[in-house]
Formats: C-alpha cells, structure tokens, sequence
C-alpha cells in the first residue's frame, strides 16, 4: 500500500511539472555613452522572463564603468504591456520611483532618497496608456503606422513629477535596415523647451539599436544623464 501511494504520489507530481508553464529568460547589454563623446557612463544587463512565450518580466541591472551595481529596475507586464507596473531604485541615493495599475487608473509614486517617505498619487490618464519599459512595446505594436509615416501620440506616465504627458512618435529616417523614430512633446510649447528621443530600430527583429535622448539614471549629483545608448548585439 506504501508502495503503491508513493507511486501515485511521484506521477502527480510528474504530471503536475508537466502542466508547468514553461519559463524561458533572454539576456542582452546596454553600453550608455555622454551625448557626445566615448566616455563610458554605465551598463545596463537585461533579463526577459518569458512563460509559455508570454513576456511577462523584465529586470535591469546597472553598472557604473567600475562594475559597481548603482541601480535596478523590475517591470511587470502581467497587467499590461503597455502600462507595466515598476520601481526603479537608485542604490547610490535611494532613489525610488514606479507606478502600476489600480484598475483603470494609474499609482505614480517616487521618494526622493533613502530618509525620504513616499509620495504618490492616483491619476485617471487617458488611453493609450505607457508607462517606462512600455514604451517599447508601445512602439512595436504601431510599427506598421510608424512605417507608413502615420504620427501617433499616447500618454507617458512620469513617476518623478507624479504626472503624465502626452508625447507623440514619428518616423524621421527609414533605410533597408533601420528605422529612425523621433519622440517628443505633443504641445509645441512644451517643445520648444524639452530635447526629443531619437531611437533607431532593427526593420528585421523590431529591436533598439539605439536611444539618445535622457537617460533614467542620474550622475552622482542627481541629475538624469544626457546620453547616447547603444545596443551592440540586441537590444529590447
């Protein structure tokens, strides 16, 4: 009877790792350089978590060109992939912001550094909905419009000022290989005083090749680096 239990016991566990989602990861590095110049600022090392070929994870370590870690970043997109909830911490400063999703409605929340306490809001932003890592998703699902030359325009969550904005993206340059998408403000005069993102992409695997635009990790003084990041092999 022993026997016969621990046999049922081994073929419902059997079956049951069986049934398991199966969980697959995707790695891949970041190289972020000043606007203009070689100097090496920091890394960033990816790892896509994937169940059953669904993209649900992504974790981000930085390095500073030391290979001291100075920060992380999880995302979730179990909820959306546009709108994934997050945090980023800074490890130097003890910087946090992040947000996710309570319903239909968006928490932003930030501290400011390690002796600091949370602030947050809960706002209703208007759809399409991106926040962080999101946006990449956001860009790939219009990648048909953005080829066509079509403008399209969302709604970008920002934790640090508790607030959104709506931005729009457009094809600037497309080759063979590569194509070349602006973001900036959607309001002229808003504009007229922020730089835009530049992001060229892979025409074969949709990925980044590179970002210039502002960075979400901050110099040693807190300022968010201007910089140009590249992604040698692949990208997100």
């Amino acid at each position: 009877m022993k026997v016969t239990i621990l046999v049922l016991a081994g073929t419902v566990v059997l079956l049951t790792a069986l049934r398991a989602p199966g969980v697959s990861t995707d790695n891949y590095t970041g190289y972020a350089y000043g606007e203009r110049t070689d100097k090496l600022l920091y890394t960033e090392e990816f790892t896509d978590t994937f169940l059953d070929g669904e993209h649900v994870e992504t974790l981000t370590d930085y390095f500073d060109p030391q290979r001291h870690k100075i920060a992380k970043r999880l995302l979730n997109f179990r909820k959306s992939m546009f709108a994934p909830d997050f945090t980023t911490e800074d490890l130097r400063s003890g910087y946090l912001e992040g947000a996710e999703m309570v319903g239909d409605k968006v928490r932003l929340f930030n501290r400011k550094d390690k002796n600091s306490k949370m602030e947050e809001e809960t706002l209703s932003i208007p759809q399409p909905i991106v926040v962080d890592g999101g946006f990449n998703q956001f860009m790939k699902a219009n990648w048909s419009a953005l080829e066509n030359g079509e403008t399209i325009t969302f709604h970008f969550a920002i934790p640090a000022r508790l607030d959104y904005f709506t931005l729009r993206a457009m094809r600037v340059e497309s080759t063979e290989k590569e194509m070349k998408v602006r973001v900036e403000p959607d309001k002229t005069l808003i504009r007229l005083l922020a730089s835009p993102i530049v992001v060229r992409y892979s025409k074969d695997t949709h990925r980044i090749l590179s970002y210039e635009g502002q960075s979400n990790i901050s110099d040693e003084k807190g300022n968010n680096y201007i910089m140009r990041l590249v992604y040698p092999k692949k990208g997100p």
